[in-house]
C-alpha cells in the first residue's frame, strides 16, 4: 500500500517532465519553422503555422478533460474579432460597388491565424517561463542571425535592393530581425543574471560575451539591407527601452569590452553604408519627398481618410480598403501602408480604439512586469511592441505573426511575475491580477 501511495506523485512529475520536454520542442520548432513562408494566392502561410495548429488541437483536447489558461489580452483580441464580424455584416447589408464577398472572410481568416500565435507562444511559455525562453531567445536569435548575415551578402555583394530572406515581404522580414534584435538585449541580461544567482560562468554567458560584437551588429545590418524604413524608426524609437541605462561596477574587463563592442558595432554600420546600399537612396528620397513610393502612400493614406469619413462607425468592411481605393478612389488596388489609418478605415472608431486598447495593454503589462532573473525582458518585450507600433505608421502590422507572438510572451511574462506574487494556486485565478484568464474544461463549465 505504502509503495503504491509513494509511485503516485513520482509518476505525475514522470508526465509532467515529458509534456514540459513535448512543449519545449513545440517551442523550438516554432521558432526555428517561423521565418520560412510561402504565398499561396491571398494567403502568406507559414512552416510554423503547423505547429500552432498542433497547439491548437492540443488545447482542444486537453480542454475535454481540465481547465485551460488563456492570455490576458484574449480579451481585447476577442473584441477585435466581434467588431470585425459586425463590420463585415453590416456592409453586406449595404449596396457598395466595391465590396468583394470573398475578401473579408479571407482577412478575418488571416487575423485569426495571427492571434493564434499569441495563445500557442502564451501556452508553450507560460508553465515553465524562465528555462523556455532562453531556449526560445537562443535558437530564434541564432537562426535570425545566419539569415541577417546572407542578407547584408545579398544586398552589398549581389546587389539585391530589398531582399526579404525567407519572407516574401521585406517589411515583414524587418519586423522579424527587429524582434530578434530586442530579445538579444532582453536575455543577455537574463543570462548574466542566472549566471550570478548560480555562481557559475560557463557556455550561457559565453553567449552573452558574443552579443554586442557580433550578433547585434548583424541583425543590425540586416535590418538596414531590407531597406525597410519602417523598421528602422521602430528600432531608433524602441532602443533606448531596452538599453539597462543602470552604471554597472567599472572593471578594466569591462571598460576593454565596452570600447571593442562599440569600436565593432560602429565599424560594422559604417562600413555598411559605405557601401552605398538601397536604404540611403530610399532615406534620401523619403528626407526630398520625391518619388513615386510617395506619391503613392500620401495618395493612399488621404483615401484612407476619406473612407472613415464616409464610414466612422464600423468602417468599409474588414480587408476592402484595396477594392474601395480602387472602385472608388481609382488608386491602384493595395494596402495602406498605414496600420492606424487601415483600421480606422476598415474597422471605423470602434476598430481602431479597441487595436489601440491592445496595443496599449500590452505595453502597460511589459512595461510594468519585473522579474528576477530576467529583468531585461520586460524591458525587451515593451521596445518590440512600441518599435513596432510606430513600424504601424508605415506599414499595415496587425497581422505580423511576430508582434503577435510577443504579446503571447508578455502574457506568458504575466503568468510568471503573478505566480513569483502568489501561491501557484492562486496564480491562474480568473482574476486580472494573477496575469491570465481561465477557461473551465470537462464538466467544470465556462467562465
Amino acid at each position: 500500500m505504502s509503495a503504491s501511495v509513494e509511485a503516485a506523485p513520482v509518476t505525475v512529475r514522470v508526465q509532467r517532465r515529458g509534456a514540459g520536454r513535448v512543449k519545449t520542442a513545440l517551442l523550438v520548432a516554432l521558432v526555428l519553422l517561423y521565418p520560412f513562408h510561402h504565398v499561396f494566392g491571398p494567403l502568406n502561410v507559414s512552416a510554423g503555422d503547423l505547429v500552432v495548429a498542433v497547439v491548437g488541437v492540443a488545447l482542444l483536447a486537453n480542454f475535454a478533460a481540465r481547465d485551460i489558461p488563456f492570455p490576458y489580452y484574449v480579451l481585447p483580441a476577442f473584441a477585435m474579432l466581434t467588431i470585425i464580424v459586425a463590420s463585415i455584416t453590416l456592409n453586406t447589408m449595404v449596396d457598395e460597388t466595391f465590396f468583394d464577398l470573398i475578401r473579408s472572410p479571407v482577412e478575418t481568416a488571416k487575423f485569426l491565424a495571427a492571434a493564434m500565435w499569441m495563445m500557442a507562444s502564451f501556452w508553450l511559455l507560460y508553465d515553465d517561463f524562465p528555462h523556455r525562453i532562453v531556449v526560445f531567445c537562443l535558437a530564434g536569435i541564432t537562426l535570425a542571425t545566419a539569415f541577417a548575415s546572407l542578407t547584408v551578402v545579398e544586398n552589398v555583394f549581389r546587389h539585391v535592393p530589398r531582399p526579404s530572406g525567407p519572407f516574401e515581404n521585406p517589411n515583414i522580414y524587418g519586423n522579424y530581425l527587429l524582434l530578434n534584435t530586442f530579445l538579444v538585449f532582453g536575455v543577455s541580461n537574463l543570462l548574466t543574471e542566472r549566471a550570478a544567482v548560480a555562481h557559475r560562468r560557463g557556455l550561457l554567458l559565453k553567449y552573452h560575451t558574443l552579443a554586442w560584437p557580433v550578433v547585434i551588429p548583424l541583425l543590425l545590418l540586416g535590418a538596414l539591407s531590407t531597406g525597410s524604413r519602417g523598421t528602422l524608426l521602430g528600432f531608433c524609437v524602441g532602443l533606448p527601452f531596452a538599453l539597462r541605462w543602470r552604471w554597472p561596477r567599472v572593471t578594466p574587463r569591462r571598460i576593454v569590452f565596452g570600447i571593442l563592442a562599440l569600436f565593432v558595432l560602429g565599424g560594422a554600420v559604417w562600413w555598411f553604408l559605405d557601401q552605398h546600399p538601397f536604404v540611403m537612396v530610399r532615406l534620401t528620397r523619403t528626407f526630398e519627398g520625391d518619388g513615386p513610393n510617395i506619391d503613392d502612400r500620401l495618395a493612399l493614406w488621404r483615401a484612407a481618410r476619406e473612407a472613415f469619413y464616409t464610414h466612422p462607425l464600423l468602417g468599409i468592411g474588414y480587408g476592402q480598403f484595396g477594392a474601395y481605393a480602387q472602385h472608388v478612389q481609382g488608386l491602384k488596388p493595395m494596402v495602406t501602408h498605414e496600420t492606424y489609418l487601415a483600421a480606422a478605415a476598415e474597422l471605423g472608431i470602434a476598430g481602431l480604439l479597441v487595436f489601440l486598447w491592445l496595443l496599449a495593454v500590452v505595453m502597460r503589462d511589459a512595461w510594468r512586469i519585473r522579474i528576477y532573473p530576467g529583468s531585461g525582458l520586460s524591458r525587451a518585450g515593451f521596445a518590440y511592441v512600441l518599435a513596432t507600433t510606430v513600424q504601424g505608421l508605415t506599414n499595415n502590422v496587425d497581422q505580423f505573426r511576430a508582434l503577435w507572438l510577443a504579446f503571447g510572451i508578455v502574457a506568458a511574462m504575466r503568468v510568471h511575475a503573478a505566480r513569483r506574487r502568489a501561491p501557484p494556486a492562486v496564480g491562474l485565478s480568473a482574476s486580472p491580477d494573477p496575469g491570465a484568464w481561465i477557461i473551465r474544461g470537462g464538466a467544470g463549465g465556462g467562465r
